[in-house]
């Protein structure tokens, strides 16, 4: 049988953040014939800008002409750039009946909550079906009016090559060193000073720790500063890594830790922390609440203070018998449940029936 045509709308996978690692993550995987378009992220002046845009549009509208059989897969998040610059890419689409799927990833709440009122009215309504990363994302969006049966919550995946690198790792938990990670963006609401004082808390009694950081963002100078002025702490910053890098990483840590108040959908460093064994110490923050399992993943935060993850940690430390197995299971999961063929199966039968 000849394969269906998907056009896959994605920002351009030399950028970082959680889109394009979804995006590549799945690239190659997909029953049917993948066909990228690249739009955002564009350097330079700003006539060069709006050259590359004008460039990027023309290419897409030629690309919906002369493909036969297609649907449009458009890969986006709910900020004010994003929503504005994919609202135009939906609405040629929408004039040239094709039918448009929606994937939201990231979700700026606030942002949200002024649009909702003119949601109804936007190319984004039209869409064919909406998936989400969250069942309260669903909510804001039924909300607006769009059908509750076209609005399917989904998860994000750990790629291929990162699941493979853990098939045969098995954590090794023993009382001389725990190794601690942070691996997100270098953001206060994302929870890296909650990790720096916490961490700063522990080692005053529990010299066997070691914790790795790593990632980018507005803070990154501010955390840089921080270390720079604890330098008897056992802290190594990596700045944003990717491939084996990250697979190192992973593999060296014991707990991960992402103690953040962000409205998340479920951010793919969770899952990568979960496949790779590690126990997972995290906030019930957006879509993380349906999806986490405390005692069974890790365990849930109360709150995002240093001190509620400092006493978790220290409560995780009393019981070596009940981290073996949670990092077992975790471990388990981690290949059956978060590959990219498990996803793409679910959504081409959303997409095809």
């Amino acid at each position: 049988m000849q394969k269906q045509n998907l056009i896959i709308l994605s920002p351009y996978l030399d950028l970082s953040g959680g889109v394009v690692s979804f995006v590549k993550s799945l690239k190659g995987h997909w029953d049917s014939n993948e066909i990228y378009f690249f739009r955002g992220g564009n350097n330079g002046n700003k006539v060069l800008k709006y050259i590359n845009t004008a460039l990027e549009i023309i290419r897409f509208i030629v690309g919906l002409l002369i493909t036969p059989n297609i649907k449009v897969f458009v890969n986006t998040s709910l900020n004010k750039k994003a929503y504005q610059r994919d609202q135009l890419y939906c609405s040629i689409a929408n004039v040239l009946k094709k039918e448009v799927y929606l994937f939201i990833h990231g979700w700026e709440n606030d942002f949200f909550q002024k649009v909702q009122s003119d949601f109804s009215k936007t190319a984004f309504f039209k869409s064919k079906k909406i998936f989400v990363l969250s069942k309260d994302f669903k909510n804001s969006i039924v909300e607006t009016g769009y059908f509750e049966e076209n609005v399917v919550v989904e998860q994000t995946i750990v790629d291929n090559d990162f699941i493979n690198a853990f098939r045969s790792e098995k954590k090794d938990f023993k009382e001389g060193e725990i190794n601690l990670l942070y691996l997100s963006r270098m953001e206060k609401d994302k929870g890296i000073f909650t990790v720096l004082e916490a961490f700063k808390k522990l080692h005053k009694k529990n010299t066997h720790f070691n914790l790795d950081i790593a990632g980018n963002g507005s803070d990154a100078e501010k955390v840089k500063k921080w270390i720079d002025s604890n330098q008897e702490l056992p802290i190594y910053y990596h700045g944003r890594v990717e491939g084996d890098d990250k697979i190192r990483l992973f593999k060296k840590a014991h707990f991960y830790l992402l103690p953040t108040i962000h409205h998340e959908g479920l951010p793919i460093s969770i899952l990568e922390a979960i496949t790779s064994g590690c126990i997972v110490f995290v906030t019930p923050s957006g879509g993380i609440k349906y999806f986490f399992k405390d005692k069974e993943m890790g365990f849930l935060l109360k709150d995002a203070s240093p001190e509620e993850l400092k006493e978790k940690i220290k409560i995780a430390l009393k019981d070596w018998a009940l981290l073996k197995k949670i990092a077992e299971e975790n471990h388990r999961n981690g290949y059956l449940k978060y590959s990219p063929q498990s996803l793409i199966k679910r959504i081409e039968l959303t997409l095809y029936g």
